[in-house]
């Protein structure tokens, strides 16, 4: 019976941690530690979405033909790995505090586990912070699973951490570790000492996920407005307050009201691009609204598009320019040129966290790769006649194709009538969703 639980299965895994967290003070750290690694993994999914998007990609079949059923693993295995980090926590504290783990293997492997988990904090769509900081554009988008198996690699290191503990706690145990047992007269006194590190530990944790939680206080806000918590002070206040922060498209120019990157390279401001096509003016006497979507969103067929593309169907020109970002090529000079350009162009309304903007090079989604094909087929074309800006500003107008209300909400909050239709707040829209205002 003894060999049977010292193996290295589930079964004895199980009856560990049952004699383990029947007390108090493992179930607390268990709990603490649980918490922690929920925090720190949705720190970094923050930093490109929010689970409501994240959900919303799903349902509209951003992840492919298994949309739903990846969105459903991706959470199962997300709350999978959150649990089970807190009971191996519980493991290895039980552990070093008996002798049981006299190596650091176990808080090794719990390491790799975090930082496996870190990878997989993403967003098939959006980006991965980790992954783009390595310079992977596609994020986990160029992996098979879309990132489940950072996801599966996570739960199997923290498997592995919790049967290897498991398999040294047993003997202490069952009594078969005498040396692992505390056996002098002050064993009592060592175990109450070992009460007051646990006390210590879980106050230690509890600070931390505080002050992971205060750090974190701006997301939360995020995820209130996605519920529809919208604060009193959002809208009307705040365009009463910053009035026109770019002129009223008063007559036809070659100009768009869109998002401008900080120089922080987190936040957007909304200001003025040129551009190639002609922008109409509002029209005179109409709704708001209707009047910022005649400015906004484009309709024709620009003179520049491949045969077959037309802001009239945006759905259409999607998949049409997919194909020019590899079948397009560069020379020396015009590639660097193409690269800045990418690198200055936002993917709002999709991707990146209120205070960290998604530019079009860091960014898997569909649109992220259409704006770097139109970008590259100017470049090719027209880089001789337009400059970057009037090509970043005609990346702005198939923007407004395929985001409209996006659009015609910045439009709206940057000509001073925020309070309209609203805003929402997307990627790069700063602290409050309103473009670091």
């Amino acid at each position: 019976m003894k060999s049977l639980f010292r193996s290295l299965s589930l079964t004895s895994t199980v009856r560990v941690l049952s004699t383990i967290l029947k007390e108090r003070q493992y179930q607390n750290i268990a709990i603490m530690s649980a918490a922690a690694f929920a925090v720190v993994d949705y720190w970094f999914m923050s930093r490109v979405t929010t689970w409501s998007m994240f959900f919303e990609h799903a349902r509209d079949g951003e992840y492919g033909r298994f949309s739903i059923l990846y969105a459903a693993v991706f959470t199962a295995t997300t709350v999978a790995s959150v649990m089970l980090f807190g009971l191996s926590a519980a493991l290895l504290v039980w552990g070093y505090r008996h002798s049981a783990l006299k190596k650091a293997k176990g808080a090794g492997l719990s390491g790799l586990a975090a930082l496996s988990a870190a990878f997989g904090a993403a967003c098939p769509v959006c980006g991965a912070v980790i992954l783009q900081l390595l310079g992977i554009a596609g994020g986990v988008s160029v992996f098979p699973l879309l990132g489940l198996e950072f996801k599966f690699l996570t739960l199997g290191i923290i498997g592995a951490t919790m049967m290897y503990s498991a398999k040294r706690a047993a003997p202490t145990l069952d009594g078969a570790c005498e040396e692992c047992v505390p056996s002098a007269p002050g064993a009592q006194v060592e175990s109450s000492r070992s009460r007051i590190v646990s006390t210590d530990a879980g106050k230690l944790l509890t600070t931390f996920v505080i002050v992971a939680l205060a750090a974190n206080q701006l997301l939360i806000s995020q995820v209130a407005t996605a519920f529809g918590f919208v604060p009193a002070w959002r809208g009307q206040s705040v365009g009463r307050l910053l009035g026109s922060l770019v002129g009223v498209q008063s007559a036809s120019a070659r100009s768009v009201v869109a998002t401008k990157l900080n120089p922080d390279g987190r936040t957007t401001t909304i200001g003025t691009w040129p551009t190639i096509t002609e922008v109409p003016a509002e029209p005179k006497g109409m709704d708001s609204a209707e009047a910022a979507r005649v400015v906004m969103v484009p309709v024709g067929t620009p003179f520049y598009a491949p045969e077959g593309i037309s802001f009239d169907d945006p759905v259409a020109a999607l998949a049409g320019w997919q194909k020019y970002e590899e079948s397009t090529q560069l020379s020396g000079e015009l590639e660097a040129r193409w690269q800045k350009i990418i690198s200055t162009m936002t993917c709002d309304y999709c991707c990146g966290g209120p205070t960290r903007v998604t530019t079009i090079n860091q960014c898997g989604c569909r649109h992220a790769k259409a704006y770097r094909s139109v970008a590259k087929y100017l470049v090719a074309n027209y880089g001789d006649k337009y400059s970057d800006d009037e090509i970043i500003g005609e990346l702005q107008r198939w923007k407004g194709a395929w985001y409209p209300r996006g659009v015609i909400e910045d439009y709206l909050l940057g000509t001073g009538r925020g309070d309209v239709i609203g805003h929402k707040t997307h990627g790069g829209a700063g602290a409050d969703g309103m473009h670091g205002f």
